[in-house]
């Protein structure tokens, strides 16, 4: 612990407690020994036994001054050596003369020392004591040595000694703190402070200049300051501005801050901001200088010189458009991407308020955004907004806004950013137009029917009269693909929907449900007004059709499903519907058929199918066959896709149009589509292991598949069993998987991913496929663009520009196009050019055994090694 006595002692320093204690008593000592010559001189036949004994013990009472530690003792103790002092000039002033004696000067040492260096109780003992010494021979002696007019002399001698005493030492003292605390507030500053004298030399240096110019105080003094801080080419100007400030009193220099080169030790050159004044002092001028190290300042200057320089170019040569927007909606800084974009120039639009060129049903939302920014309410703004173009166009841009505000939250302007999407906003309309929309004749596909025949049976709550659903299918279509080819028949299918539109009510919806499938929604209407409309329908698609010169007749079947129960599903109404479609055609075509129950029981013929399809799968006639995918750009196989066939042992080879809608409607199509992808598996290894190309495999899934529970643990078994690499093998669905139950097939796509493989979209755009179905699901490897897209592209532009919104939109999603059906040359040189990244169908290679595919595709064969 701590002795608060030593603490108490420990204050600030005493006089007996300082460094420079043997240099404050020199002074003293001399003065003694002088009075002893003066003595020796005065008194030469004295005793100098006894002056010498004197001389010892002030050499005692000195080193007894220097030697003694006096900070362990109390304060008052510091006053015992001068008392000794006195009491020794009290014997040797007895000795060499009494009252007259040269000695009696040195009573007044003491008091001296005290005021100099002491307190001032340590002066008032110091007084007292030397009274007693002057004062006390009187009354003990007395004369004639000392006679009794010293009293009054002695009294005298005490007054006067502790006036000037205390008076000097308050004098002392005051200046001593005067000095301190200049010395202190020099020290304790940011910035150097260096004193000069006349001649240029250093006499002060405190310790922000020692930091900034490396030289120490103790090295610094005493030295020229031209030599030591300032650098050698502006020296002498430096050394004849001192001489010029001491003749006349004048310099450029004094009185300004100005900015200079500092030279530090290590040679190196530093800004500085220097302050120069001049005192005069006894000594002559001095000149005081402060300096400040404005080295952070300008590297910050210069930062923020390159940062406006990066800002401006950024800004003004910025791709998109950027404004600065003060908090009234006036633009105070644009860029000419900005000019451009709205076909104005910089000038125009500087001072310009973005709310007259904003379109009008959008300027409520940007004026409200653009308060709740100024009020602190929101700090970004994201929206996009139309703008009207100088040449009175309507453009589409994304708009980013950003606040910038001062220290006190204030806003000061707003960083806009500007990009046109004025054609990603036309090709998402088209893009979202088609995704419910037939490609071919513009119609609502199956998606848009379910959505509208949903909100149809909502209102049939209040409606009186029954809905109606008309399912029509084309009889004989597939002759006219086969006689006139297959754009004879989309044109056939392009005007059997022009004559079925004008058919009907505008509340009635007609659809295309794909090939030439299509269904018709009437609410509100009659049984008996139904039959009339069936009619009128047969009837106008009777009429002639004149394709390219040939003179076509079509007939058509219909099958009618007329409900009036609310809860009935739009799904359950259009099977009704097919089912009545199908006993119109078995009843001889060209009619029209209502639903009944009893046509379910008919439905024992495809019972049949499926169980000759089962017996077929435990026979192995189902096996995989192969389509080659070519990449558009190199020419070289990519991929194949493994397609499900039956070899019918009486109707020869079965495509799987033909049995798998059967397997489908029952659990065959899981062991189907099981042994279909083992079979792929394995033979994508047998081609590696001999040497064929790393090819990616596709394989189909069905909606059965992918909503069931087993099929990641189905695709992980058979990874992990055969080592097949998982990033080879492609998975594939159709927009129909997603029809079902949506939830379980995301779930099982995302499962599926997880495991390395790559999933694929097949027929997008067809049936439900949309970008917000698109943007819910996990990551889509490969989009496959389907056949009914690709016919035509070779003489519509609006075919063409379908197939560039969608690769577009793929490559935008990070996916891969594949197109299909790609049935010419010139088909597929169209889609090299438009961007398309692969393709397949009959141009390319037929579906053919894994036998075929080997020698004609992966260039290695059976007996190879």
């Amino acid at each position: 612990m701590t002795n608060p006595q030593l603490t108490e002692q420990a204050a600030p320093l005493r006089p007996l407690e300082h460094p420079g204690l043997a240099r404050r008593i020199w002074p003293f000592a001399i003065c003694t020994l002088i009075a002893l010559a003066a003595a020796l001189i005065v008194r030469p036949g004295g005793d100098p036994v006894g002056l010498i004994a004197a001389v010892a013990l002030f050499a005692a009472i000195a080193a007894t001054i220097v030697a003694v530690p006096w900070s362990r003792f109390r304060a008052g103790a510091q006053t015992l050596p001068p008392l000794f002092f006195v009491a020794a000039v009290a014997f040797l002033r007895h000795d060499t003369g009494g009252s007259d004696s040269a000695f009696s000067a040195l009573m007044a040492l003491p008091v001296a020392w005290f005021t100099l260096y002491g307190t001032a109780y340590e002066i008032g003992v110091c007084v007292v004591v030397v009274a007693v010494g002057l004062g006390a021979p009187v009354a003990l002696i007395g004369g004639p040595d000392y006679p009794s007019a010293d009293l009054l002399r002695t009294l005298v001698l005490t007054v006067v000694a502790g006036t000037l005493g205390f008076s000097v030492n308050k004098l002392v003292r005051l200046q001593r703190e005067r000095e301190e605390e200049t010395s202190s507030i020099l020290e304790a500053a940011h910035e150097s402070f260096i004193s000069v004298d006349g001649e240029g030399l250093i006499r002060r240096w405190n310790r922000q200049a020692e930091r900034d110019f490396g030289y120490t105080a103790d090295e610094a003094l005493g030295r020229e300051a031209a030599e030591l801080v300032v650098p050698a080419v502006v020296r002498s100007e430096f050394r004849g501005e001192i001489v010029r400030a001491v003749q006349t009193g004048r310099s450029p220099i004094l009185g300004r801050r100005i900015e200079v080169r500092g030279l530090r030790r290590d040679n190196s050159e530093f800004p500085l901001e220097m302050t120069i004044s001049t005192v005069e002092t006894a000594a002559g001028l001095q000149f005081h200088a402060f300096l400040h190290d404005i080295s952070e300042r300008r590297d910050a200057e210069f930062n923020l010189q390159q940062a406006e320089e990066r800002f401006r170019r950024a800004f003004d040569d910025a791709a998109i458009g950027m404004a600065l927007t003060s908090p009234e909606g006036r633009w105070l800084r644009v860029n000419r991407a900005l000019a451009e974009m709205l076909g104005k120039s910089v000038a125009d639009l500087t001072g310009f308020s973005f709310r007259e060129i904003t379109h009008p049903e959008d300027r409520d939302r940007d004026t409200a955004a653009l308060s709740a920014l100024v009020v602190g309410e929101i700090d970004r703004y994201q929206a996009e907004k139309r703008y009207f173009h100088a040449d009175g166009s309507v453009i589409w841009v994304n708009l980013n806004v950003s606040v910038v505000r001062d220290p006190a939250g204030k806003m000061l302007y707003v960083i806009a950013q500007m990009q046109d999407v004025t054609e990603r906003r036309e090709a998402q309309k088209r893009l979202a137009h088609e995704a419910s929309h037939d490609p071919l004749t513009g119609l609502p596909n199956r998606a848009l029917l379910d959505d509208r025949m949903g909100m149809a049976l909502a209102r049939l709550r209040r409606s009186e009269l029954p809905l109606a659903v008309l399912f029509l299918d084309l009889d004989r279509f597939k002759l006219v693909n086969d006689s006139l080819g297959h754009e004879a028949g989309d044109r056939l299918l392009v005007e059997v929907a022009e004559r079925l539109g004008r058919l009907l009510r505008p509340s009635d919806t007609v659809a295309r449900l794909g090939g030439d499938e299509f269904a018709i929604l009437c609410e509100d209407i009659t049984p008996d007004a139904t039959a009339t409309l069936a009619g009128r329908i047969g009837e106008s698609l009777a009429r002639d059709f004149n394709l390219d010169g040939h003179t076509l007749s079509v007939t058509t079947s219909i099958g009618i499903a007329i409900d009036r129960d609310p809860d009935v599903s739009p799904g359950t109404l259009l099977a009704n519907a097919d089912a009545a479609m199908y006993e119109a055609k078995t009843r001889g075509r060209s009619r029209y058929a209502f639903f009944a129950t009893e046509m379910r029981t008919r439905a024992s013929g495809r019972l049949e199918a499926e169980a000759e399809l089962r017996e077929a799968i435990e026979a192995g006639q189902i096996e995989a066959h192969f389509q080659p995918q070519v990449d558009l750009s190199e020419g070289r196989v990519i991929g194949i896709e493994a397609l499900a066939r039956w070899r019918h042992p009486e109707h020869g080879l079965m495509s799987a149009s033909d049995f798998i809608p059967i397997a489908e409607e029952s659990d065959l199509i899981v062991a189907i589509g099981d042994r279909v992808l083992e079979a792929s598996v394995a033979h994508a290894l047998a081609w590696h292991k001999r040497g064929g190309n790393r090819l990616r495999v596709t394989v189909n899934l069905s909606a059965r598949q992918l909503t069931g529970p087993e099929i990641s643990g189905t695709v992980a078994n058979l990874l992990d069993r055969s080592g097949f690499p998982p990033e080879l093998l492609c998975l594939e669905m159709t927009d129909r998987t997603f029809a079902e139950d949506l939830e379980g097939a995301l779930e099982a796509m995302s499962d599926l991913r997880d495991l390395g493989v790559t999933l694929a979209i097949d027929e997008f755009g067809v049936g439900t496929s949309n970008l917000g179905l698109l943007r819910g699901m996990p990551e889509i490897g490969v989009l496959k663009i389907d056949p009914s897209f690709i016919r035509g592209i070779d003489g519509g532009r609006a075919a063409r520009e379908l197939v560039v919104a969608v690769i577009h939109m793929a490559h935008a999603l990070d996916m891969e196009v594949v197109a299909e059906g790609v049935e010419t040359a010139t088909e597929a040189g169209l889609l090299r050019e438009l961007g398309c990244d692969a393709a397949q169908g009959n141009h390319i290679g037929r579906p053919v055994p894994a036998a075929e595919l080997d020698e004609r595709i992966l260039g290695v064969g059976q007996g190879r090694p």
